[in-house]
């Protein structure tokens, strides 16, 4: 069950840290219709992503090691299950569109 926890605290964190990292570009390119994809490189690229998953992965693994269940579910299980789920879906997404629309 831990492996299970780490696993989940591991995506949840790095998918956190990027959201946290990246807010402020979405909502300066709210009216913007093109994205390029030159972003997610340099955020992947960043410290501050890797220092901010790190962090939110141990803090998501503490929550999970909480002995009263409502706030392991409130404070682990939830966010990390949907976190994960989250970037599964947009991995999967990516994936698709790259190899659908991948021009000859």
């Amino acid at each position: 069950m831990n492996y299970l926890k780490v696993i989940l605290s591991g995506l949840a964190g790095i998918f956190l840290a990027g959201v946290v990292i990246l807010w402020p570009v979405f909502r300066h390119m709210r009216g913007q219709s093109a994205v390029g994809m030159d972003i997610f490189s340099v955020v992947a690229s960043s410290p501050a992503l890797w220092i901010l998953a790190s962090l939110f992965c141990v803090l998501f693994f503490a929550a999970g090691r909480i002995r009263n269940t409502f706030l392991k579910t409130l404070l682990f299980w939830i966010p990390s299950v949907m976190f994960s789920t989250f970037l599964v879906t947009f991995a999967a997404l990516f994936t698709y569109a790259f190899v659908r629309f991948r021009h000859p």
